[in-house]
């Protein structure tokens, strides 16, 4: 994901970029899983504009995340006609 990429670039762990945007480091965290599929513009707003005080070059869009859901951990598909869909 952009934020993990952009994060890293600006040479921040999660939990300092979390205190400096005044957001959770498990919003953060989950962002970068593909847990939150829909952060608040207000937590990408924080986000874009921490990166960017550290030199990035980012905006609000380019955080949002791709709207495709994230694997579960230890998720397993129901089998559909002999064949099993996800595991």
């Amino acid at each position: 994901m952009r934020l993990r990429r952009e994060r890293k670039a600006a040479g921040l762990t999660q939990a300092e970029l979390a205190k400096m945007a005044k957001v959770p480091q498990g919003s953060i965290s989950r962002m970068e899983r593909g847990d939150i599929l829909a952060p608040t513009f207000e937590t990408l707003d924080r986000l874009a504009r921490v990166l960017q005080r550290c030199g990035r070059r980012v905006d609000v869009a380019q955080l949002q995340p791709k709207r495709q859901p994230a694997l579960i951990k230890g998720f397993r598909a129901e089998r559909k006609g002999g064949r099993r869909l996800a595991s």
